[in-house]
Formats: structure tokens, sequence, C-alpha cells
């Protein structure tokens, strides 16, 4: 299968999304001339992508560079248009039109792809690949129902800790994203990297447990990080086990 054309157009996106399209351009793209600035945005993707594709022995394009940079313009054009009469700059307009644009790099990838097409991959290779769904289900397990299950065990103490100023979630989504360093840390033979965001954690919150004024906040900070690492560390080792038995 060619990953090299995904690589080339992701690498394409990202660099005339975020690194060559500078704020005036974001700007000028509500303006009255927005047609004008959207399409010099659509084109710089189009020719960035042509530019990846150049090969450096010949000089010269393939032969599809041309109708795949066309289809980037096009499509490119009509996506931005959309975002700017139907969408507003906030999270959700952006994550919208990021999607949309991804959506047309899998299409061009689908109708374009060299070699054994992204239906087989999906159909033999995923399905039959029983470490695949081991990572996969192991990934499930540490977000939400993981979630669930340690919101329910420190329930008991979070009445006695009650810390207003945090803010709204956030404890939720750092333990999400520890468990989710911690288990990629275990999957891939780190195991010290556990030790260092344990390490980490610990000095961020230093400030908070040594001003605290009951030991009641240290002790339920120091509840939570155990039941979240243990948590994940005994789902990342299970995982890991089973893969071997494999």
């Amino acid at each position: 299968m060619n990953v090299l054309l995904p690589v080339k157009l992701l690498l394409a996106h990202c660099l005339g999304d975020f690194v060559f399209q500078p704020d005036w351009l974001v700007r000028k793209k509500r303006s009255s001339g927005k047609y004008l600035y959207i399409g010099l945005h659509s084109l710089i993707h189009a020719f960035l992508f042509a530019m990846l594709c150049l090969q450096p022995s010949s000089g010269a394009f393939s032969k599809s560079t041309f109708s795949i940079s066309a289809i980037i313009f096009i499509s490119h054009f009509i996506i931005d248009v959309c975002k700017i009469k139907f969408t507003s700059d906030n999270t959700g307009g952006f994550i919208t039109d990021q999607i949309c644009h991804l959506l047309v790099i899998l299409a061009i990838w689908i109708t374009h792809a060299d070699g054994p097409s992204i239906e087989y991959f999906l159909l033999h290779q995923i399905e039959h690949n029983s470490r695949l769904w081991l990572i996969i289900m192991a990934y499930v397990l540490i977000l939400q129902p993981s979630g669930i299950i340690l919101n329910q065990f420190i329930t008991r103490w979070t009445s006695q800790n009650n810390n207003n100023c945090s803010l709204p979630n956030a404890g939720k989504w750092i333990g999400y994203m520890e468990r989710l360093l911690i288990l990629t840390f275990i999957l891939t033979n780190n195991m010290e990297g556990v030790g260092f965001l344990l390490a980490a954690k610990s000095i961020f919150r230093f400030g908070d447990l040594k001003t605290a004024n009951d030991i009641k906040t240290t002790e339920y900070v120091l509840i939570g990080t155990l039941a979240s690492f243990s948590t994940a560390i005994i789902i990342g080792l299970l995982t890991q086990k089973l893969i071997a038995a494999l």
C-alpha cells in the first residue's frame, strides 16, 4: 500500500493551513474580498502538494499530481467558503473544517492508492490483527470505563476536599492524559517514562500540597493520582502479557 501519498497530503495540509497561513490572510478570508483570499489560500495548498510530489531526479511531476492538486484546490476552496458562511471562529468550526479536509485526503488516498487497496488493508489486516484489537481495547478501557470507576472510588472523599479553585473537569482530563501516556510508555517498553511522569506531576502539584491548610487535600490528591496510575499500569501490563502470548 502506498502510504507516501497520504503523508504528503497531510504534510501539505499542515504546511498550508498552519505554517504558511499568516494572521492577515485569516482575517482577509472574512472580509469583503474573501473569495479572492480563500482562492489564494487554496492555491497555496495545491502548490505545496505539487512541490512535495516533484521528482528531484527528473524535475517532473507524476501523472496524477496535477489532478490531485486540482482536487485539493477545489475542495479546499469549497470547504473554506462553507466554513466562512456557516460557522464562526470557534473550536467547533475549526474541528468541523479540519474533519472535512481530512475526509478529502482520505478520499484522494482511496481513489489514487497504488498496490493493495485500502479496502484490502482494512478487511484483511485490521480485521484479523489480534494485537491491534487488544491495543485498541486497552486504550478504550483506560478512558471512560476507568474514569467512571475511579470517579466512583474517590467520590467518598470528594465532599471532604471541597476544592472549588480548580478548573471545571480539569482533574478528569488530567487523568485521561496521564493514563494515555502511561499505557503508551508500557506498550512501547519505556517504563522509565512512567516514573518521569509521576515525578513531573509531583513537582507541579507541590505548590498546592505545600500550601494546603488541611492534610486532607494532600491525601485526596495522592489517592486520585495513585489510583489513576495503578489502573493504567495494570491494564498496560496485562495488555503487554496478552500480546506476548499471541
